[in-house]
């Protein structure tokens, strides 16, 4: 749980609240949108690949990419992407209702999942279609279902309180 104390009061006062809350709220955001940033970055770089030279006659702003550099964007999004999904984890409202770090147990399957996607993308030449690369790479798919279940599992926890 996240407090703002000033020197001047104990509580945080109702701005400082809704400014904590939307932080909170935002996380879950920030994870969804940097994901989808690394995904539309790993298409163009599946592009660029792919068409070589001719890359700019299909895209106009292929020309300028080149392939070291989207690896270097694809780097960055992905460890901002894991960070955030630990921040979201820990401190997010979700994770409040569950009471403890409990939340964060789904992060192994986040971090084999983005580094098989990553695995995928660079030495199996996938990213083309992200879609058609969860669907048919069998560990990817079978990641992703495990930290449903796990998520699943520990926010609603069937077994009792």
């Amino acid at each position: 749980m996240i407090s703002i104390r000033s020197r001047h009061s104990r509580r945080a006062r109702p701005a400082q609240r809704s400014a904590i809350a939307f932080a909170r709220g935002a996380l879950i955001g920030a994870c969804g949108g940097l994901l989808a940033l690394y995904l539309g970055f790993a298409k163009r770089r599946h592009e660029l690949l792919v068409l070589g030279d001719t890359s700019a006659d299909h895209r106009s702003v292929l020309a300028h990419y080149s392939a070291p550099f989207l690896d270097q964007i694809s780097s960055v999004l992905l460890a901002v992407t894991l960070v955030s999904y630990l921040m979201y984890s820990l401190t997010s409202e979700t994770a409040a209702r569950v009471g403890s770090e409990a939340l964060s147990y789904g992060a192994p399957f986040v971090l084999y999942g983005v580094f098989r996607y990553l695995y995928l993308v660079h030495r199996r030449g996938g990213g083309g279609s992200p879609a058609d690369l969860l669907l048919n790479d069998r560990p990817l798919l079978t990641c992703v279902l495990l930290w449903v279940i796990t998520v699943v599992l520990i926010i609603y926890r069937p077994w009792g309180a």
